[in-house]
C-alpha cells in the first residue's frame, strides 16, 4: 500500500509540473514580445561596410530594410529617384532606411561640391534638409556656388563652418574611395540600389520597390 501511495503522489507532481508548464507557455504567447533588431551586418551586404566608404544613413537606426544607393545628385534620374525613396520612406517609416554613397567622377573637380556638400551638411545634423533643397531648387546645381546657397536654404546653422569643410576637400578621399567602391561591385549606371548583397540597377519605380520591401517584411 505504501508502495502505491508514494507512486500516486509522483504521479500528481508530475501532472502539477505539466499543468505549470503549459500555462508558463500559455502566458508568454500572452505576453507583447520585444522587437529584435538584426545586426547591422545582416541588414547590410558585408561588402558594403567598408569603414573608410561608410554612407550616410537615413531613416531609423533599427530599420530591418536598408538600402544602399550610389547617386550623383548632380544626375536627373538620380533626383527624381531620391523623391522616390522618400515617398518609399514615408510608407515605411520603421522598416526601411538608407545608405546614401556618393557616385562621382574622381577625374572632375567641380562635381565634388554637392556631395561634399551633403557630407558636411550631415555634419551639422542637416543632410535630409540639403537634400530637401536640392529637390526644391534643383537649377542652381549649374551655378558654381549653388552649393553654398541650397545650404542657405536648408538653413545649415555654422555656414562659414560648412563652407571650410566643402573647399577644405576633407571629404574628397571618401567620396574617390566611394566611387572605387561602386566600380568594384559592378555599378555602372546611376542610381543602383544594393539590398542585402542584391543589385537592383536603374531608377527603379516605386511599385516595384513597395513589392520588394513588402515582400521582406512578410518573410
Amino acid at each position: 500500500m505504501r508502495g502505491s501511495s508514494a507512486l500516486s503522489r509522483v504521479i500528481d507532481l508530475i501532472s502539477v509540473g505539466i499543468v505549470l508548464a503549459g500555462g508558463a507557455v500559455f502566458a508568454r504567447a500572452l505576453l507583447p514580445q520585444a522587437e529584435v533588431t538584426q545586426p547591422q551586418e545582416l541588414r547590410v551586404a558585408a561588402e558594403l561596410m567598408d569603414p573608410r566608404t561608410e554612407g550616410r544613413w537615413i531613416g531609423p537606426e533599427a530599420a530591418s530594410i536598408v538600402f544602399v544607393v550610389y547617386m550623383d545628385y548632380q544626375c536627373g534620374f538620380c533626383l527624381e529617384f531620391q523623391r522616390t525613396l522618400d515617398r518609399l520612406r514615408s510608407r515605411y517609416p520603421q522598416h526601411v532606411a538608407v545608405v546614401l554613397k556618393h557616385f562621382v567622377n574622381p577625374t572632375d573637380w567641380g562635381r565634388y561640391r554637392i556631395p561634399a556638400g551633403l557630407e558636411c551638411a550631415d555634419d551639422q545634423g542637416h543632410l535630409e534638409k540639403y537634400q530637401t533643397a536640392i529637390l526644391q531648387s534643383p537649377e542652381l546645381l549649374g551655378y558654381s556656388q549653388g552649393w553654398i546657397r541650397i545650404a542657405e536654404f536648408a538653413q545649415v546653422p555654422e555656414l562659414d563652418e560648412f563652407a571650410r569643410c566643402v573647399r577644405s576637400g576633407r571629404y574628397k578621399r571618401k567620396i574617390d574611395l566611394q566611387h572605387n567602391e561602386g566600380k568594384r561591385l559592378g555599378v555602372e549606371s546611376i542610381p543602383t540600389l544594393f539590398l542585402k548583397g542584391e543589385v537592383i540597377p536603374g531608377a527603379v519605380r516605386l511599385s516595384r520597390l513597395d513589392s520588394i520591401v513588402a515582400s521582406y517584411l512578410r518573410k
